[in-house]
């Protein structure tokens, strides 16, 4: 079953990629490559967002929390 799957896109995928090369003149290598990256960009950026929206509720829960735990410098 994986080794049809792998098959399958190693001919349709990777003809494309040739396909694509020889009309615009560029190596099927560098267009891989491409591929390649953006596919990682693509998958990477969501986690990457999610963490900074994480930080920034952290950030703004300790803000206002914060504000309401802190002592006063008349309580002592």
């Amino acid at each position: 079953m994986l080794d049809k799957l792998k098959y399958f896109v190693e001919t349709k995928a990777f003809e494309m990629f040739s396909f694509l090369g020889e009309r615009m003149g560029i190596e099927s290598r560098r267009i891989r490559t491409f591929f390649i990256y953006t596919s990682f960009v693509t998958v990477g950026s969501p986690i990457i967002v999610l963490i900074m929206i994480a930080g920034f509720w952290k950030y703004l829960f300790q803000l206002v929390i914060g504000a309401r735990g802190k002592k006063k410098i008349w309580d002592s």
